[in-house]
């Protein structure tokens, strides 16, 4: 599976996401903007804890490790990550 989000908004990339994997508690796209910006930094930290409200995100990834798709995800979050600082250095 190949798809590439250059062309398209973060909110269709992150559309997909929720639709590929069900996450069924994202209540809006600004909380799963909110999760994925912090990803990079927290990802080991919410393995070892697993709080209930970042189970949703844990799911993805490991479904994606299972599925030999991580890097296509991670892929998405960090192109979301970078817009992001690029957003604020400008």
């Amino acid at each position: 599976m190949k798809l590439i989000f250059d062309q398209n908004t973060k909110e269709e990339a992150l559309f997909y996401l929720s639709q590929q994997f069900s996450l069924n508690y994202i209540l809006n796209l600004d909380s799963l903007y909110d999760y994925l910006s912090t990803i990079k930094e927290h990802f080991e930290i919410w393995i070892e804890k697993e709080p209930s409200e970042f189970k949703g995100i844990l799911k993805v990834f490991k479904m994606a490790e299972s599925n030999n798709s991580y890097l296509f995800i991670d892929q998405i979050v960090y192109r979301y990550c970078q817009d992001t600082r690029s957003d604020d250095i400008q």
